[in-house]
């Protein structure tokens, strides 16, 4: 017994010895980065590509939503609504004020190249807006098998070898990605 007692602290002395070589500052940086949870603010980031390679994030609290457009090449954020406006367009648009305090949406889509118009849900409902001027009008809805002929007439019109059925690789707007 005494015999595997005395292996045992032969085998184990030189971890303990080693942990009291790691430097002080090592120890402070391995301690903040096991913490990092209590360093990040706001969450994280689902970044949405735009054209000339800038992007567009919501932070959003449960009542008050900010959509920032951030360009990485010159390091800056802006918001890419302006949401007084917005929310007082919206109002006049439904008669009612708009649910929470910042934008009453959280995901919208570009309907066009030039990025200035974009389309938004809120409820059931789907809306138009012009960032140019911001004016809101209600989205025409259009029945999904008119949407489905629309978009194979224009694949048709782009691909006249397209076949219905057939699984298209699409590219994107830098050309780099299918």
């Amino acid at each position: 017994m005494f015999l595997i007692l005395v292996l045992a602290l032969m085998i184990i002395a030189p971890f303990v010895n080693a942990q009291d070589t790691i430097p002080a500052d090592r120890r402070i940086r391995y301690n903040r980065y096991g913490d990092a949870v209590s360093q990040v603010k706001g969450g994280s980031v689902t970044p949405h590509w735009m054209k000339k390679e800038s992007f567009w994030y919501a932070d959003n609290t449960p009542d008050n939503t900010v959509v920032y457009k951030v360009n990485p090449h010159t390091n800056t954020k802006t918001h890419l609504f302006d949401i007084p406006r917005l929310r007082k367009a919206l109002g006049i648009l439904l008669k009612q004020e708009p649910p929470f305090q910042g934008l009453p949406f959280e995901d919208f889509t570009f309907i066009d190249d030039a990025e200035s118009e974009v389309k938004f849900s809120l409820g059931k409902n789907e809306f138009i807006l012009q960032l140019d001027n911001y004016s809101i009008a209600p989205a025409v809805s259009v029945p999904e098998k008119e949407k489905n002929r629309l978009v194979a007439r224009e694949i048709r019109q782009r691909n006249p070898l397209y076949e219905p059925g057939q699984i298209l690789e699409r590219l994107s707007h830098d050309k780099r990605w299918f």
